[in-house]
């Protein structure tokens, strides 16, 4: 809560509610005057500050004011092949296509899926998988978020595993691994096998479909 002096445009000490009886609502004793009062939601994302104009104090009075900050949730699960998914998950006002939250699912039940909090409002969802190479994504459009309420969505991915392993009769070669899409010869991936069990064969998390494989040994 932030109360500045109208007349003074002096800014008087900074107070918060939290989120116990005993200090919310939060009583502040002021002097006469005019005063403007903006409060400042913590730990929601996507809220603006509410601010209250011209609030006029008197000796022997009290001011009296609620401010609410309802909110719905979003609720993104990402699944890749059935399991739990690692992915990073943006959210992005509708109108204005402003970033108002971001996060990662993981892949565990305790943050898949990820819940954010938002103000009430229209808004565009980004899901994007951190662990196929392509790095596809799901977008969903016009999600109406209300308050009290919670809108699910689902962004489901498949994928295989290429693996690409060199060797010179049965010792491991270090040799860089083209990936390419094998309709639009576009380069997906490269990577290196080196010379132990660990990364050779080297392995490559795709989506499902047809690719070419060149490799090239290093010193050979």
């Amino acid at each position: 809560m932030i109360l500045t002096n109208i007349e003074t445009g002096e800014e008087l000490k900074r107070q918060r509610t939290y989120s116990t009886s005993s200090t919310n609502p939060r009583i502040v004793s002021l002097p006469d005057g005019v005063y403007d009062l903006e409060v400042r939601p913590i730990n929601m994302q996507g809220f603006d500050s509410q601010t209250i104009t011209g609030i006029e104090i008197k000796e022997g009075t009290v001011f009296e004011k609620e401010v609410d900050f309802g909110f719905g949730e979003l609720s993104i699960e990402a699944v890749r092949n059935g399991k739990l998914t690692d992915c990073s998950v943006y959210v992005y006002e509708s109108v204005t296509e402003s970033t108002v939250a971001q996060g990662r699912t993981c892949k565990s039940s305790k943050s898949n899926p990820i819940v954010i909090k938002l103000d009430p409002g229209v808004y565009d969802v980004k899901v994007s998988t951190v662990k196929i190479t392509n790095k596809p994504s799901q977008e969903f459009k016009g999600i109406e978020i209300k308050a009290s309420e919670t809108v699910e969505k689902t962004a489901r991915f498949s994928s295989g595993v290429l693996k690409a392993g060199a060797l010179e009769v049965e010792k491991f070669v270090d040799a860089v691994v083209y990936i390419t899409d094998s309709k639009t010869g576009e380069r997906i991936a490269q990577g290196h096998t080196y010379t132990n069990s660990k990364s050779n064969p080297e392995e490559f998390i795709l989506l499902p479909g047809s690719y070419s494989v060149t490799m090239k040994a290093v010193k050979i």
